[in-house]
């Protein structure tokens, strides 16, 4: 069984490590800075071997990741906002479909200043997979989407997932909800049940039935998905 560690303030000898291990060399004023914080010391370090004066970093972890997405290239920058649309773990071949042609060299630009690494495997056959390094850089990429660039983008990455006969329903319905693609979304999820279902996994089920109820049956529904749709409605009540 997996046991859960939850990271919380380190002492200072340990922040004293993380930063040496990025720099090469101690720095006590970032150790200060960092104030106990291993995400927020990795990320003044980054930014002091880039370069930066210690004293002007940010105080804060999402600062300092902002800082350094603020020194990148637009190119560079875009392609990490798109990334973070299909969730922290993403495809090259994904983000090619999203607009990005030269999303190959722009990883390979982004592994070097260690924002992005490639998988060993991936969850799709034949798909390069790479996973934001840090989980905060994804999260502060994904913030910097407007609302009409994420829907876009999401209703692209419903359609690109759609055609592949290996990817997941229930991402493809999510990335359709996130869409605003409500009747799209209500297809995919009737499938995520019935796959669901049909894995004998009775807990996803639920879930799934869950959204599908929540966004209401769209107009037009074929026949065998109304059937289902009805069925649902008969068994939550």
């Amino acid at each position: 069984d997996a046991t859960l560690v939850e990271r919380g303030e380190l002492s200072g000898f340990d922040i004293g490590r993380i930063v040496e291990a990025v720099l090469g060399r101690p720095e006590p004023a970032l150790v200060e800075r960092a104030a106990g914080n291993p995400y927020l010391a990795e990320e003044l370090s980054l930014a002091v071997r880039d370069g930066d004066d210690p004293s002007s970093l940010p105080l804060t972890v999402e600062g300092a990741v902002l800082a350094r997405l603020d020194k990148l290239s637009a190119d560079e920058k875009d392609l990490l906002k798109r990334a973070a649309v299909l969730g922290r773990r993403f495809w090259r071949e994904a983000l090619e479909a999203l607009g990005e042609p030269l999303a190959g060299k722009l990883l390979m630009r982004l592994r070097q200043r260690e924002l992005v690494i490639p998988r060993p495997d991936s969850r799709l056959h034949g798909c390069e997979e790479w996973i934001f390094r840090q989980a905060i850089v994804y999260e502060v990429c994904a913030g910097l989407l407007t609302d009409e660039q994420r829907r876009s983008l999401h209703r692209a990455a419903a359609g690109w997932l759609s055609r592949r006969a290996d990817a997941s329903a229930e991402e493809v319905a999510r990335h359709f909800e996130a869409a605003e693609e409500a009747g799209r979304a209500v297809l995919w999820w009737l499938r995520a049940v019935h796959g669901a279902h049909a894995r004998g996994e009775s807990r996803n089920v639920c879930h799934f039935a869950e959204r599908v109820l929540a966004l209401g049956e769209p107009a037009h529904l074929p026949a065998a998905e109304a059937l289902s749709m009805h069925l649902l409605r008969c068994e939550a009540w």
